[in-house]
């Protein structure tokens, strides 16, 4: 199946999640990388296009919803996930981006801190209302994970919200931003 054909039947399967445009560009930068380390917070009906893009490489998946990891499991029993808590409520983005950093940081396995990663792509946890574990904490990590050296790629997804572009503005300025469009920054360290 083509990049094209899946992105389509994952479209289908979820209007919610990203466009075809931005499936594309991300894709194609998984491509130009030949076999990347790719960190994508969230798994979902795009996981196996990760996947597929990333065939030479390692994708490691960080997901919190036990319900949603068994689900992609059962579509791709090959998929690597690490399960992660948030322990946050979006409704906490204003006093956690005032807050200490500290009350950011998440509890994961010593090896994702270790991996030298190409690109990380935030699109979990959900974040569309205030009962929800918004992304405050996965765009912090993201920004402390891609600190460790030049080159990684940082995405992440639904920057028309108003917590994303807090917490990017806050976290991700430091870096170059090489694109945003549509609901997508594009980072680079």
């Amino acid at each position: 199946m083509s990049f094209s054909s899946l992105i389509s039947e994952i479209i289908t399967l979820d209007q919610n999640q990203l466009s075809q445009d931005e499936y594309r560009y991300v894709v194609d930068l998984i491509l130009e990388k030949r076999g990347a380390n790719v960190l994508v917070f969230g798994v979902g009906n795009d996981s196996r296009l990760w996947l597929a893009a990333n065939r030479k490489g390692r994708t490691l998946f960080l997901e919190d919803s036990s319900t949603w990891l068994d689900k992609v499991i059962r579509q791709v029993p090959a998929i690597e996930v690490t399960l992660v808590r948030y322990g946050t409520r979006r409704s906490q983005w204003r006093e956690m981006l005032e807050g200490p950093p500290s009350d950011l940081e998440m509890k994961l396995p010593d090896e994702v801190w270790a991996i030298a990663w190409d690109i990380i792509f935030v699109d979990a946890p959900w974040g569309f209302n205030d009962i929800c574990p918004g992304r405050m904490k996965s765009i912090y990590t993201a920004s402390k994970i891609a600190s460790c050296r030049a080159g990684i790629d940082v995405i992440v997804h639904d920057c028309d919200r108003e917590l994303e572009r807090a917490y990017c503005d806050r976290f991700l300025s430091s870096y170059i931003l090489i694109r945003e469009f549509q609901r997508t920054r594009h980072y680079r360290t």
